[in-house]
């Protein structure tokens, strides 16, 4: 065995049964090709003995990015690599990732947290976070065949997406029964300018589909430019294939409503199931916590962890920065802030801000009690009074104006700043006694 090999057996024997690897570093960096990969670098020591690995979720990986393209390109590396720092490789080997399968996938997980959030009654249906559109399909007699909705995801370059690679073999189709209601998914792969782009229609039928409708169907992918044909056979075999054509049809978009929602869950069940291909049974190297489901890859985990809580899928937004963040899970005081960096920060611009109005006030004339009253209303009145002197003290264009008054004679203003506190006396001395005062 080459020593390649070997150093990829030995990153292959830290991976856990969730499919993580204990990452100690990440590089953003070109590849040979000149596409943009993540590296990684990785712990030596088995993750069994390691320390616990940082909170990590479908929800976290989401708000990695904003829901937007973001302009700031240095910006999006950046929370690229905090995110890959934290939860290490997604697609199951200790190798480079392409940096386009990792925003694909969180483009990915975003609309199914956006579809999901809206199913849970804390996002609007047809807002901007559920891109699906949903289409009835009517006959030339206008009468509604099936609905359709649809979610278009990009999920990488053309010929270098190994997120593609995990998903099934495309076309792909899963069957959702409920009371009232029979629902297929197809998923197909297709090209655009260069990039690899999924298209999942939800088909939905009011009771389990008749030959004559899976025709229909077909003619609608036709149309599509989707060849399911090669699924004929989970509706009926080879009859189905002898059906006539079923004459023309069109398609009218129409808003999403509530009547939608078990469909829209179909849609990110199949999501779900798109992702977690890789999960099967391993007796003897599962952990046992997961019901002796090992895991391929750490992204059919998080897919996996995310089907178990829909309904209590949560996210909060950052008060400082406006980033989405998981609140999945959280208990106990409610969570304002992404990180500690936008706590410190919020608290340095209020500080500030708390500043800049007690200087204020105190030059339009307002008494330090007063200003201490206001600003500092939940502090002491003495330890909030000696905070706006020390602020005024401090404060150079405080001590300009002093000077300028001194050189004036007035002294009507040096006296209230003394009378007040605000003025360090010494200082005064000593500036009275440079300017010749007496």
């Amino acid at each position: 065995m080459d020593s390649v090999n070997d150093i990829r057996l030995d990153y292959r024997r830290l991976k856990s049964s969730r499919g993580r690897f204990p990452v100690c570093g990440v590089e953003l960096r070109n590849s040979a090709r000149g596409h943009a990969e993540v590296a990684f670098s990785f712990a030596e020591a088995p993750a069994s003995n390691s320390a616990a690995a940082p909170p990590f979720d479908l929800e976290t990986l989401a708000c990695s990015l904003p829901s937007y393209p973001l302009a700031d390109q240095a910006e999006l590396v950046e929370r690229i690599r905090g995110a890959a720092q934290v939860c290490g490789p997604l697609l199951g080997e200790p190798t480079p990732e392409s940096l386009t399968d990792w925003m694909a996938e969180i483009r990915i997980a975003q609309a199914a947290l956006g579809i999901q959030r809206a199913i849970n009654g804390d996002a609007p249906l047809n807002g901007p976070g559920v891109p699906v559109v949903k289409s009835r399909l009517v006959d030339e007699r206008g009468n509604a065949v099936f609905t359709s909705f649809c979610l278009s995801l990009a999920c990488g370059l053309e010929g270098e997406t190994q997120l593609e690679g995990m998903f099934p073999r495309m076309p792909w189709m899963k069957r959702f029964s409920d009371e009232g209601s029979c629902d297929y998914a197809f998923v197909c792969a297709d090209s655009l300018e260069g990039q690899r782009i999924i298209d999942l229609h939800l088909i939905t039928f009011a009771q389990d589909v008749p030959t004559v409708d899976y025709s229909f169907m077909t003619a609608y992918f036709d149309a599509l430019g989707h060849d399911v044909s090669a699924l004929g056979a989970d509706f009926g075999g080879a009859s189905a294939s002898r059906l006539a054509n079923p004459g023309s049809t069109r398609a009218e978009e129409a808003p999403l409503d509530k009547s939608d929602v078990a469909h829209l869950q179909h849609l990110v069940y199949a999501l779900i199931a798109l992702h977690t291909e890789p999960v099967h049974v391993d007796l003897f190297k599962s952990d046992g916590s997961r019901d002796f489901l090992a895991f391929g890859t750490y992204l059919s985990s998080l897919w996996y962890d995310f089907a178990m809580r829909l309904g209590q899928v949560k996210v909060g937004y950052c008060v400082q920065c406006g980033r989405g963040f998981s609140l999945t899970g959280h208990r106990g005081m409610s969570k304002e802030y992404c990180s500690e960096a936008c706590r410190t920060q919020a608290k340095n611009e209020r500080r500030r801000d708390q500043v800049a109005r007690l200087r204020a006030a105190f030059m339009e004339g307002e008494t330090v009690a007063a200003i201490a009253a206001d600003v500092y209303a939940e502090m002491a009145k003495r330890p909030a009074q000696e905070a706006v002197r020390k602020s005024l003290r401090t404060w150079p264009e405080l001590k300009r104006a002093v000077e300028d008054d001194l050189k004036r004679g007035d002294g009507a203003f040096t006296r209230r700043c003394v009378d007040e506190g605000a003025v360090d006396e010494a200082w005064l001395a000593r500036k009275i006694k440079a300017l010749g005062k007496r």
